[in-house]
């Protein structure tokens, strides 16, 4: 199995109550969460609405094909989580993510890698609360 491409991917080096920080930036209003709000480990990322978290991604091989994975949880809220690697983005529809906001939806896609060092974006364009857990970027391996 190749290495995760992303640091920090289940927030577990933050700092609970407090904006996600380092590795990662965050835009408007991020916070570690815990007690039963993250899927594994001791803690999540929650976005409010217009809120971002962004890291610049472990050299990656450009054209060669990898795999994005992260875990959302919402309300039933309107509007967009849009994920983006350089220059691929993908949008994912509040409404769809299933369950109630303690439950989290695990959402995947392949992209060819744009650059060696692309950042990786994750914004909250719903109407509500966003939270982010289990991220990862990893190298499809060659069968």
């Amino acid at each position: 199995m190749s290495a995760n491409r992303v640091r920090d991917n289940g927030f577990e080096n933050q700092t609970l109550g407090m904006p996600v920080g380092a590795p990662w930036q965050s835009i408007n209003t991020t916070t570690i969460v815990s007690g039963g709000a993250q899927l594994e480990g001791n803690f999540a990322a929650s976005l409010s609405q217009g809120a971002a978290i962004t890291q610049q991604l472990r050299r990656l091989i450009p054209g060669r094909s990898y795999t994005f994975t992260a875990a959302f949880s919402t309300g039933a809220g309107s509007g967009t989580i849009d994920v983006s690697i350089g220059s691929v983005t993908r949008n994912y529809q509040g409404n769809s993510v299933v369950g109630a906001f303690q439950e989290y939806a695990t959402y995947v896609f392949r992209f060819n890698a744009p650059a060696a060092t692309p950042s990786l974006t994750i914004t909250n364009n719903t109407n509500t609360t966003v939270k982010v857990d289990t991220i990862f970027v990893l190298l499809q391996e060659d069968k």
